[in-house]
């Protein structure tokens, strides 16, 4: 299971208290207590992957940035700061600070980086079993060998970030692989370069103590893939040990004296096509915690030969794309669209390219994750400025299973009687309540085209739950089995008063949230058009490796929301029965199939990247007279929630629909698309009318308005 072994720290190096490390993960163990093995798609290395090994060069090349500046655990940052891309508040490189000397692990020094924000290079031959400090006993492995180039040159050992590259030789069959660290990790697998052709293997996104994470994938052949391993730490302690578990048993990679695989740094690669370098937001039906205001696709020249420009076909959502840039070898196509964009909606993009040689490649994909806040002036508000201090606004309702600590009222202390319930704070309170992270929003959150600042986030008044260093009551083992009555940690919610939509027909829904998620929290926001008899979901926030994956790709709701969660959650009794074992306990909107659409992750111990603007559909509450909120917050030592500016809005959808062109032979059966055959504009389609009779379904918020004849197409409006 996951321990807690140390201290850990936000984005800002401000000290958190101990949280305890205890994961879903824990529940898949192998035998031998192994934790972390994540639920997951049976994952295949694709054999068009295989390269030939450089046998002499046996190991793996360490790709080090390190700079204190930034301390969010995140892969995006890990990314940013081994591109070359990570910088300062003001917009301004942030220099690589790892040092060439500090040797550790590695066979000899490193040079100096050239540019200065660029990472440096060291070649380990032996395996993954580092820490900060050369000699702890930190992990499954001991004792550990020393990061190369930590400590940096400024005696820091912070904000580092590390792409472990390498080939391993692998047997055919099923593999199972760990990684333990402090903080995060990516492993990755396949053509590395290409981001359709790379595999995801496993993950852990968020700070946490050392603690491992186990994943499998399927070899279909027989030889040696390329690997990658991105690291990334914030602040505290750092280690990590790349591993494989074989009957129970973990051995390091590359130690090939105790059956490890053999790893090798250097490989003879065939000369590459033209390939997909980058994608924005990333392809997959499911919601993530990063997103993108902007669709960005990278395009690469091969060895030999270079994309024809004038041929590359890109389209989101069916409008052409002519934004192009080239510089060098690379091509960077980009669809910034103006109006607002919700992070839970699909969307599609095709594109094809080729080179004069006759090679030619195209790519289809769907994606969520697209984000752009736009809001007009808001018709129904709630700001919380007029609601009574330590309560809530009139006509809303407030429950909670949260446990007492005796301190009684005082609006400036988290253990307070005031903060066992959701309670309105102003918000001068909210330094002396909790100094993790409260002033810290998400950067790459902008409003009406302005960057997100905390004083647009909240002012005068919040809603506030507060969970962090409250005391956690009875111990949750007595509270399940019956022999205490608990309650244990923190457990509130409100529901609100009846809001007047009935003059909105397309209602958008907006909050400020200050979400700052932990290991063992949940947040939940859902909405009723009955009167509060019953719910449906709007958005439910978790940990990242809480969340479980269906074989297609999408969140599995049900699963995330029914497993029991191990030593996780706050947990009471309602009627004695034991409530809050697992985090769908806190819902009440029903858990079904559809609920994994509004799931969300947000990471562990990160003070700013929960700080956003929240909008949100709620096709439901068309028109209706009665729409409540219902606000749910759990956790056990976990941080906070707070929401100001509640605004409801009517905005109609603007999601180009899709017009699916079906013969009159399948309309008593399947459609089938022909979609060369449409083309899409913003308010219309074109369809040739050439061949059989075509009938048309179109999907989407909008209906066929009129039809006409273009020559030899059949024009559709909407």
């Amino acid at each position: 299971m996951k321990t807690h072994t140390t201290k850990r720290y936000p984005s800002n190096g401000t000290p958190l208290r101990a949280k305890p490390l205890l994961s879903v993960c824990s529940a898949l163990a192998l035998a031998g207590g192994l934790a972390g093995l994540q639920s997951q798609a049976q994952t295949v290395i694709p054999p068009s992957s295989k390269v030939t090994a450089d046998t002499t060069k046996p190991g793996f090349t360490w790709r080090v940035f390190a700079n204190p500046a930034d301390q969010s655990n995140s892969a995006a940052r890990a990314d940013a700061a081994l591109s070359g891309l990570l910088k300062d508040a003001e917009g301004n490189p942030l220099p690589n600070l790892a040092d060439p000397a500090a040797v550790g692990a590695a066979t000899g020094p490193s040079t100096a980086p050239t540019p200065e924000n660029a990472a440096i290079d060291f070649t380990i031959e032996t395996s993954i079993n580092l820490s900060q400090s050369e000699g702890t006993e930190i992990g499954n492995f001991t004792p550990d060998a020393g990061m190369p180039g930590v400590p940096a040159t400024d005696g820091s050992s912070d904000g580092i970030s590390a792409d472990i590259i390498t080939y391993l030789e692998l047997p055919v069959g099923t593999i199972t692989m760990g990684v333990n660290s402090d903080d995060g990790f990516r492993t990755t697998a396949g053509d590395l370069s290409d981001a359709f052709r790379s595999v995801k293997l496993g993950a852990y996104e968020g700070g946490r103590g050392s603690a491992d994470s186990l994943f499998t994938f399927q070899v279909a052949e027989a030889g040696v893939y390329p690997f990658k391993t991105t690291y990334y730490e914030g602040s505290g302690d750092a280690n990590i040990e790349w591993f494989t578990v074989k009957e129970g048993v973990k051995v390091l990679v590359n130690d090939t004296a105790n059956g490890g695989l053999k790893a090798y740094r250097a490989a003879v690669i065939p000369p590459k096509d033209p390939y997909i370098q980058a994608v924005s937001p990333l392809p997959g039906l499911r919601q993530l915690n990063k997103v993108s205001s902007s669709v960005v696709v990278i395009l690469a020249d091969g060895d030999v030969a270079a994309i024809e420009d004038s041929t590359i076909d890109f389209k989101v959502d069916g409008i052409a794309v002519t934004a192009k840039n080239r510089v060098g070898k690379t091509v960077t196509l980009t669809y910034t669209p103006t109006g607002i964009q919700f992070p839970g909606e699909s969307h599609t993009a095709t594109l094809t390219f080729k080179t004069a040689a006759g090679f030619s490649r195209t790519e289809s994909w769907g994606f969520k994750n697209l984000k752009n806040v736009i809001l007009p002036t808001p018709l129904v508000t709630e700001n919380f400025d007029s609601a009574p201090e330590g309560g809530q606004p009139a006509g809303w309702v407030a429950t909670n299973f949260t446990a007492d600590c005796d301190v009684g009222v005082d609006f400036t202390d988290q253990k307070s009687s005031i903060y066992m319930n959701w309670a309105v704070t102003k918000v001068e309170n909210m330094a002396s309540l909790d100094d993790a992270g409260l002033d810290q929003v998400n950067a790459t959150e902008t409003v009406n085209g302005q960057p997100l600042t905390i004083d647009m986030l909240r002012s005068g008044s919040v809603l506030y739950a507060e969970s962090d260093s409250r005391c956690n009551g009875d111990g949750r083992a007595t509270v399940i089995d019956g022999s205490a009555p608990g309650p244990y940690g923190q457990t509130q919610f409100v529901v609100t008063k009846a809001f007047n939509l009935s003059a909105i027909k397309d209602p958008v829904f907006s909050f400020c949230s200050g979400y700052m998620q932990n290991q063992d929290s949940y947040g939940g926001v859902e909405y009723s058009v009955d009167g509060g008899v019953t719910f449906l979901p709007i958005v439910y926030f978790l940990d990242e490796p809480d969340i479980l994956v269906a074989p297609d790709g999408t969140t599995d709701g049900v699963a995330t929301l029914t497993t029991k969660q191990p030593g996780e959650t706050s947990v009471w009794v309602v009627n004695g029965v034991v409530k809050g074992e697992a985090w769908g306990d806190a819902a009440a909107a029903p858990i079904n199939a559809d609920i994994g659409n509004y799931i969300v992750p947000r990471i562990n111990d990160n003070g700013a990247e929960g700080k956003r603007v929240e909008i949100f559909r709620l096709p439901a509450a068309s028109k209706k007279s009665d729409v409540r909120l219902r606000f749910s917050a759990t956790g056990s030592d976990s941080w906070y929630f707070w929401v100001d500016n509640l605004a409801f809005y009517d905005i109609p959808s603007a999601v180009v629909p899709t017009v699916t062109v079906v013969s009159s032979t399948t309309l008593g059966g399947a459609y089938t698309t022909d979609a060369s055959a449409v083309s899409t504009g913003p308010t219309s389609f074109s369809v040739p009318i050439s061949g059989a009779a075509k009938y048309f379904r179109l999907d989407g918020a909008a209906s066929i308005k009129t039809v006409s004849v273009d020559g030899a197409n059949l024009v559709l409006t909407y």
